[in-house]
């Protein structure tokens, strides 16, 4: 777990929710490995400062840089930049740092002195160690404010480090973007009786009005994994529960009633089956459905069977092919699964889809597994 500084009742604060009140807590915490203080947004710190102390905490464990933050902790604020403070950081990282480090960064301002507060910039671990700025590999020392240059035993580590870790995400199928998702309402379930030249499809347009979520796990380190454990989490006023809406009854099977006499089995095409692999490494970008979308189970049925028995034995399967554990909280629901292995730049699919309404706007996520560095955390928010 990477280190964080802002807890509320014992829980870590997510980084976007973190409030000017919570940053009183800097003047407890020293610079050194994981943290460190600027008190100005001047071009110099702008183009070598910030880069250089990005490119430290990447090649080390990750931390957190402030702006506005004297070098004791005191909150001095800053007049808040012009434009996004996220993409004025990433054009000074981009030109300098090679490869690109991942971290996030937002202004949080003063509610008593609008237009001042602080900027504040989380990296994270680099999974693609060493990462250079400016030709030279920086990294942390100490209680050292400053980072500085790495010597050759920390460089051989980095190395040895990128070479022996995953690099674990997840992502949506139907968005072109990281950190994005988006929702299709395209037909889920599909009933097919087996008739040589039949092709017909039952009237379950029902679940057209549901949307679907889509997801896959992707592995783009030079490591396999194991041991995966997935967990997402959202707004539990946006999980619907989609095995209430499939119970099964007679209206469902009167489609097929007249056709059952003539073949006795039925085909069921619910749900896509993880087991199979996306083909292409990331960047994805598929024109249709992928391969294994669709997991065929065969339910045979006899005259001793009715539909009662039908109704018994799809839903039996539905649930089993449904395997997320589910943790309900307060205010959020857990969908959680386990993979045994990932090799690396595949991908894989979620067990099945899942339900949403329209109300949902960002899924969390975290992943442990055997072979990363800690704890994996990303988020999805709805694509505008």
């Amino acid at each position: 777990m990477q280190y964080t500084p802002f807890y509320k009742d014992n829980k870590q604060i997510e980084f976007n929710n973190i409030e000017y009140d919570d940053l009183k807590i800097l003047k407890e915490i020293s610079e050194g490995f994981c943290v460190e203080y600027k008190s100005e947004y001047v071009p110099s710190v702008i183009n070598k400062k910030i880069p250089q102390s990005i490119t430290s905490f990447s090649n080390d464990r990750g931390g957190w840089l402030f702006v506005g933050v004297s070098n004791d902790g005191q909150l001095l604020d800053i007049e808040k930049p012009n434009g996004d403070i996220y993409e004025s950081i990433c054009q000074s990282v981009s030109s300098k740092v090679f490869p690109f480090p991942k971290f996030v960064a937002r202004f949080i301002e003063n509610p008593n002195k609008p237009n001042y507060g602080i900027i504040v910039c989380q990296i994270f671990r680099g999974a693609d160690k060493p990462y250079v700025f400016d030709g030279t590999i920086y990294a942390r020392a100490g209680n050292i404010n400053d980072p500085q240059p790495a010597g050759r035993p920390s460089i051989d580590l980095m190395y040895r480090e990128s070479l022996g870790f995953s690099n674990l995400k997840v992502k949506c199928y139907y968005s072109d973007y990281e950190n994005q998702f988006m929702l299709t309402n395209k037909h889920y379930i599909d009933f097919k009786p087996r008739c040589k030249n039949l092709f017909a499809v039952s009237s379950l347009d029902k679940f057209r009005e549901y949307n679907q979520l889509c997801l896959y796990i992707e592995n783009s380190g030079k490591h396999f994994d194991e041991d995966i454990e997935i967990t997402i989490s959202f707004n539990k006023e946006c999980y619907i529960k989609f095995w209430e809406l499939l119970k099964l009854d007679k209206r469902n099977f009167e489609f097929y009633e007249k056709f059952l006499p003539i073949e006795k089995t039925i085909n069921i095409n619910a749900f896509p089956d993880y087991k199979n692999r996306i083909p292409e490494p990331p960047p994805i970008k598929f024109e249709h459905q992928p391969i294994g979308m669709g997991l065929t189970t065969a339910i045979t049925y006899t005259d001793e069977n009715d539909v009662e028995y039908l109704e018994r034995e799809t839903n039996a399967i539905l649930e089993q092919l449904y395997c997320y554990e589910t943790i309900v909280d307060s205010d959020k629901i857990y969908l959680s699964f386990r993979l045994n292995k990932i090799t690396p730049n595949e991908n894989i699919f979620f067990p099945a889809y899942i339900f949403v309404s329209d109300g949902l706007t960002e899924i969390d996520y975290i992943i442990k597994s055997k072979y990363s560095f800690e704890n994996e955390k990303g988020q999805l928010r709805i694509k505008n």
